[in-house]
């Protein structure tokens, strides 16, 4: 027994020393691991910034895009209302008789006599008593199709982007 004392000591003493190696080691690492960790945040804040700019340059790219159709829209809808000005002038050409400007207007908006009474909020069977007997006159007939032939020419019905 006498004999394993001292070599529990040695082992005693390793392991002591042993210690303080991991020791020393430990608190040379401990600043590269703060470092280190420092990186990983700044790393990490970084690639959330970068993901929050790219997310504005998609936003930017999506505004200029939207921008650009909004021109595009605004064009168009110019077009339009030139084309329908267009349009009633034909559908109002040399037309004395209210009758070819009610017809030219169901061609033209590929109406039929229920579609466009329902748009003119009038009696079809009115409406084709208009269309089809040479005699018939309704004032209140011609009214609603002057006023909706009025459209034509009025700009404020489109939609204007601001």
């Amino acid at each position: 027994m006498c004999n394993l004392l001292p070599q529990q000591k040695e082992n005693n003493v390793v392991v002591y020393e042993r210690a303080i190696y991991l020791k020393q080691e430990l608190n040379n690492l401990e600043p590269n691991l703060r470092q280190l960790m420092d990186d990983f945040s700044n790393a990490a804040e970084l690639k959330n910034r970068l993901r929050k700019e790219q997310i504005q340059f998609d936003l930017k790219s999506l505004s200029t895009k939207l921008d650009s159709i909004a021109s595009e829209i605004k064009e168009l809808e110019s077009i339009k209302r030139d084309y329908k000005a267009e349009l009633y002038e034909i559908i109002m050409r040399d037309a004395e008789d209210p009758k070819i400007i009610v017809k030219r207007l169901m061609e033209f908006e590929e109406l039929d006599v229920s579609r466009l009474s329902n748009l003119l909020n009038i009696d079809e069977e009115k409406l084709h008593i208009f269309l089809n007997n040479t005699a018939a006159s309704d004032g209140l007939i011609m009214q609603k199709i002057k006023e909706y032939l009025s459209l034509y020419q009025d700009t404020s019905t489109s939609t204007h982007l601001h």
